[in-house]
């Protein structure tokens, strides 16, 4: 898979980022506009089908089918998701079958359709690491978008922070500061100890990847968003061999949307959704009024509705902590003992 990867073109997927996402700022028009279900959203889709090559589903079914999926990552803390979300990549699974029967001719499914199975892949293995592609990729990168954009519009001149700073700085810190993944589980393979807590092989370590992203003790003003920050070893793909895929390719993303990024904004952050998913984290639908008088600077944006005299703050997050057993393990606390999690199955 890594070399199907490295075979995409990404300087042209960069050139049709931007396309795409100046097409979807001219289609939102004049008046209200939900910069989630009508940018994000539809960048993050076109982007990750185009890349794979296959043609983008209808959105009407995709998206919620997708929500619902990331909704059922919660399900220890949430039964009522399981089923539902079970159905839904039942749903996603029966798409992707057809895709290596009749692949397309180019993108990352039509490089691997090409290619006899390396030795000891078993093809229903290969369907699901595609279908987790579709699925990941659109989820995590129209989060993303989401969470930039309302980080953008709730700092001061943040727009033209950006534009003057290093794309690829300034989208690091971004991920860093609002990641939309915020935790991720992993089986302990050998013996470890983190602060101070033994950790056996076989054990499930539910780790708190947003918490990390603010860690005072690996970042100065955690809670900041510094577009010079450098290093910024930020966690927002992961470590190791099941981190994610393509880096690159969803940092090209808001990299190439700044090219069309509002002039102005109100200076207020958008409310999020109640806290009630604990592995993703996405900006909420909320309408904008755009304003594109000004041709040569682009759409301006401002608020609109009460949103506008509540302004919601980011929660901090300044603790990482891991549940392991009857364990609770402080990665990072300070001060003093870490405030035990409950187990992932109440």
């Amino acid at each position: 898979m890594a070399d199907a990867f490295r075979a995409q073109d990404f300087r042209a997927q960069e050139r049709s980022i931007a396309e795409r996402t100046r097409r979807g700022l001219a289609a939102l028009g004049e008046g209200p506009a939900d910069l989630v279900a009508g940018l994000a959203e539809p960048v993050a889709l076109g982007t990750i089908t185009e890349f794979l090559g296959i043609p983008a589903p209808d959105p009407e079914w995709f998206v919620p089918m997708s929500h619902t999926i990331a909704d059922g990552m919660d399900a220890g803390l949430w039964p009522e998701t399981d089923e539902p979300a079970v159905r839904a990549r039942a749903e996603l699974a029966e798409l992707a079958g057809g895709w290596l029967d009749d692949p397309p001719a180019h993108g990352l499914v039509g490089y691997v359709a090409s290619r006899e199975l390396p030795p000891g892949l078993e093809r229903a293995v290969l369907l699901n690491s595609l279908r987790a592609l579709l699925h990941a990729g659109f989820e995590s990168c129209a989060r993303m978008l989401g969470n930039a954009l309302a980080a953008l519009l709730a700092l001061p001149d943040g727009v033209e922070r950006w534009r003057r700073a290093d794309p690829a700085r300034a989208v690091d810190e971004l991920i860093r500061f609002d990641a939309p993944v915020q935790a991720d589980a992993r089986v302990c393979v050998a013996a470890a100890t983190v602060g101070g807590t033994p950790i056996e092989p076989g054990q499930v370590m539910t780790l708190l990847l947003g918490a990390a992203n603010r860690d005072p003790a690996r970042f100065e003003d955690p809670d900041e968003i510094r577009f010079d920050r450098a290093p910024n070893p930020h966690l927002g793909f992961g470590r190791g061999r099941t981190r994610a895929s393509a880096p690159r390719s969803r940092r090209s993303r808001p990299a190439s949307c700044s090219t069309s990024s509002p002039r102005s904004a109100p200076g207020r952050p958008w409310p999020r959704r109640p806290a009630s998913a604990a592995t993703s984290r996405c900006a909420d639908p909320t309408p904008w009024t755009w304003s594109c008088a000004d041709r040569e600077r682009g759409p301006a944006v401002r608020a609109r509705g009460p949103h506008e005299e509540v302004p919601h703050a980011l929660p901090p997050l300044k603790r990482a902590k891991d549940r392991t057993n009857d364990r609770t393990t402080a990665i990072r606390s300070e001060g003093g003992a870490a405030d035990a999690l409950p187990p992932l199955s109440e």
